[in-house]
């Protein structure tokens, strides 16, 4: 009897727990916001086309307090109001919740006054509009950034979630190439993408400082090369090998 009674005190703590877990699933889905000072605003205006008429662009952030199953947090909410700077009809707002990753806009203004600028507004998929996008995560490294598209159709900036997922983006807006420098353990690379049918494809990479076990006779020795591998099929293929002229 006492292990029978033993094993429903248990049952009844998981139960506990996992209705706990339910409730905060469900509680994060539509979470309730009260804001708890005036918000923190950034504005930029800026045309994305000759033939299209000035945007504005506002970027902000309020401190509120967030409503979860056990009760309230202190959190960050940020928007990204955009509207035609002339008329101020609002032509699309971007909350956070619509981000593919969570964070605070307290990244963003570290990242404003270390001589950034928080949004920036290119062409990244070189169709000729200005895309947006803006420094989320800024490590000793890298920096990551959520990248909206603008499409022409719907006049609204799409998440692009290729673009997101790559780290230190650089835009050649000349050559209309994609670059990425990534650093781990003291070795490196950079990766070319292109637009292919509007699909972001990987093209080139150049991974430097690669360690290769090298068996001359009678000994056994590690050097590093940088090393070229070209994008085909679906797989990095080694086009090209010289010694590396930086030793890690």
């Amino acid at each position: 009897m006492r292990t029978m009674s033993r094993r429903r005190w248990l049952a009844g703590v998981f139960a506990v727990i996992i209705n706990a877990a339910l409730l905060s699933c469900s509680s994060e889905a539509e979470p309730e916001y009260i804001a708890v000072d005036a918000p923190r605003v950034m504005t930029f205006v800026e045309r994305i086309h000759p033939d299209m008429p000035l945007m504005r662009f506002e970027l902000s952030e309020t401190r509120v307090l967030r409503t979860v199953f056990n009760g309230e947090t202190e959190s960050y909410r940020v928007t990204i109001t955009i509207n035609w700077y002339e008329t101020g009809e609002v032509i699309q707002e971007i909350y956070e919740t619509d981000w593919a990753r969570n964070g605070s806009m307290e990244q963003i203004y570290r990242w404003y006054m270390l001589g950034h600028e928080p949004i920036i507004i290119e062409d990244l998929n070189f169709d000729g509009y200005k895309d947006i996008r803006i420094a989320y995560f800024m490590g000793m490294v890298h920096v990551i950034y959520l990248p909206w598209v603008f499409d022409i159709d719907s006049n609204q900036f799409i998440f692009h979630r290729d673009l997101s997922e790559i780290p230190n983006i650089h835009v050649d807006a000349e050559n209309q190439i994609i670059w990425s420098w990534e650093r781990v353990s003291g070795r490196q690379w950079i990766t070319y993408y292109e637009f292919i049918d509007n699909t972001l494809t990987p093209i080139k990479q150049v991974r430097s400082l690669q360690p290769v076990w090298e068996y001359p006779v009678n000994n056994e020795t590690m050097n590093e090369y940088d090393i070229t591998f070209e994008w085909a099929d679906g797989e990095w293929v080694e086009v090209d090998r010289v010694p590396s002229l930086i030793r890690s």
